[in-house]
């Protein structure tokens, strides 16, 4: 028998259910491994005699009944419970189709490790009992394909009830012959089995006949005496009693049928978690794609508002150096218009442009929570992460740019309604004093608190440009008065005029700095935050990458699985 089978299906299955799958599988493939006993699982419907045949086997054997094997017309066995008896280990199951799923998998869990199987029918022989029995024969139950994984005789078949039949054995005999030939032929036709599936050993048993013994928990052999002759009890014993001599290569099938199981169950389980993940993936990447275009619109308005900002910034300071005839005070209040006009123009523009970009950001992620495969996605991703929170407690996008204007603009002025030259002297007169305290105390501070003073040095440099450029205005009012004498004058003009320009130049950079990238204030940073509501999944990314390598994993493992399957180790001690 090949090991590296077994190997590599608890490898396979393993990707699909995760470490602690595997050592739970091992664990429990081994202590039916150790088992020194043939494991003799009885299965079959709710109410079809189970426990009464594993009572009446007990009884014959001279073992001990115990006390959980209760006979009765309620749904007694809830979980799978083992007896030994004369080197046989029968485990009783719950019954199937009694309408308790979880009594179904209690007993498809207890067929996963077993060495002969029992199974238990009643004399009705229902259509869905044949395809139940085929399942078996057939090898489909334990693998994905139809292939022999009983040896001969350990796939035992009880039509239990006889006696219920619908002749009494008593009053006709030979009657009752002739109907259990009839139900072992109308069962063979049911089945309809192959050459290559393995046929049950049928046999037609009464194991109470009559209801006699009942609920009795101790009965002895003489309480069944009277039906020895035809309840066939003899012929199953028989079957039973020939397995002990067989517990290799009957446990080495075992270990076949357990591993091929389990990796039928994975490829169930592998192909159950891509079709969920599949959509996730693709939703994914829809939403990377969606919000990637929201960016790149977001990139074209940000680009487009910093280069109006600098065209503007530049034509209503730029022309403040060619103007003549102006004073001071004169050229300041045109700086000031100007910068005004086109900033208030700016503003409305850019402000509502972002408004909407960010109203549009706000519907995509609206749509993003109702739409099914996004549900999904996000449900996805908080079992992934592990995480509580619900992505819907999220805020709007479009508050993030309400106030930015008026916060932006306030940093062109002195935040303590004083201009930025009485601001400056007023920090001048603080450091003068040697103390805040000191300047606080003195009559004339214009600064009343010491928070108003350090607010006021924190944010004195962010207007340092206006205060520039009043010196800068200061010096243009020389240059407009007069005329040029000579040469060497006209040179001396062209140069301070360079000089000037090259001083606004700077300003005008400073300013669009301020206006644009400050950090804290700047039109850049209410961007910023319309960004970040369009990235704001931090999972996104990573849940691509990682339900690709997932859904790529799954299916290697699959793959790999239904190879293995459709080639497993061939029976031990079969010619």
């Amino acid at each position: 028998m090949s090991e590296s089978w077994f190997g590599d299906v608890l490898e396979a299955a393993a990707t699909v259910h995760g470490e602690q799958w595997r050592r739970t599988a091992e664990e429990d493939w081994q202590r039916h491994a150790d088992r020194a006993s043939v494991a003799v699982t009885v299965h079959g419907p709710y109410d079809a005699g189970k426990s009464t045949l594993i009572k009446r086997l007990l009884v014959e054997d001279g073992t001990p009944v115990p006390q959980w094997l209760t006979v009765s017309g309620r749904k007694e066995t809830t979980a799978a419970s083992e007896v030994d008896s004369r080197g046989i280990t029968y485990v009783d199951t719950p019954g199937t189709a009694g309408g308790n799923s979880q009594h179904d998998q209690q007993a498809a869990d207890a067929v996963t490790r077993v060495d002969a199987l029992l199974l238990v029918i009643t004399p009705q022989l229902l259509a869905d009992d044949a395809r139940w029995i085929r399942s078996f024969a057939a090898g489909t139950f334990y693998s994905t394909g139809p292939r022999p994984l009983f040896h001969p005789g350990a796939l035992l078949l009880v039509i239990a009830q006889s006696d219920t039949a619908g002749v009494d054995p008593l009053d006709s005999p030979e009657g009752f012959r002739s109907l259990c030939d009839r139900k072992r032929a109308e069962l063979d036709r049911m089945l309809d089995l192959g050459d290559q599936d393995v046929r049950p050993r049928v046999h037609i048993v009464s194991a109470d006949p009559y209801a006699q013994v009942g609920a009795e928990l101790q009965p002895s052999r003489s309480d069944y005496a009277d039906a020895a002759d035809w309840d066939g009890l003899a012929g199953l014993r028989a079957d039973l009693a020939a397995l002990g001599g067989r517990l290799d290569d009957l446990r080495a099938a075992g270990r076949i049928r357990y591993w091929s199981l389990l990796g039928k169950r994975a490829a169930e389980a592998a192909t159950r978690e891509i079709a969920e993940l599949e959509p996730v993936l693709e939703e994914a990447r829809s939403r990377q794609a969606r919000r990637a275009l929201l960016l790149v619109k977001l990139e074209t308005l940000v680009d487009a508002a910093s280069i109006k900002l600098q065209t503007g910034i530049d034509g209503a300071l730029h022309g403040i150096a060619g103007m003549h005839g102006m004073s001071e005070a004169g050229l300041r209040a045109e700086a000031q218009h100007r910068l005004t006009k086109y900033l208030e123009s700016w503003y409305a523009t850019l402000d509502r442009q972002l408004k909407e970009l960010a109203a549009e950001a706000d519907a995509e992620i609206d749509i993003e929570r109702v739409r099914p495969a996004a549900k999904q996605f996000d449900t996805w991703i908080l079992d992934l992460a592990d995480r509580t929170a619900s992505p819907d407690g999220t805020r709007s996008l479009t508050h993030f740019t309400d106030g930015a204007s008026a916060a932006v603009k306030a940093s062109f002025w002195a935040r303590h309604r004083m201009t930025v030259q009485t601001a400056k002297e007023e920090l001048r007169k603080a450091a003068d004093a040697g103390s805040v305290e000191a300047y606080l105390a003195s009559a004339d501070a214009a600064f009343k608190s010491k928070e108003g003073l350090e607010s006021a040095r924190t944010w004195l440099p962010r207007a340092e440009c206006f205060a520039e450029f009043a010196s800068v205005a200061a010096g243009l009012a020389p240059l407009v008065q007069g005329s040029v004498e000579n040469k060497l004058a006209a040179e001396q003009e062209r140069k301070r005029r360079r000089e000037l320009q090259s001083r606004i130049d700077a300003i005008s950079a400073e300013l669009r700095e301020q206006i644009f990238d400050d950090p804290d204030r700047g039109w850049r940073r209410a961007a910023e935050k319309v960004r970040e509501r369009i990235v704001v999944d931090p999972w996104l990314q990573p849940v691509v990458a990682t339900a690709k390598e997932r859904v790529d994993e799954l299916r290697r493992a699959l793959a790999l699985l239904h190879e293995l399957l459709q080639d497993p180790p061939a029976l031990p001690g079969l010619a």
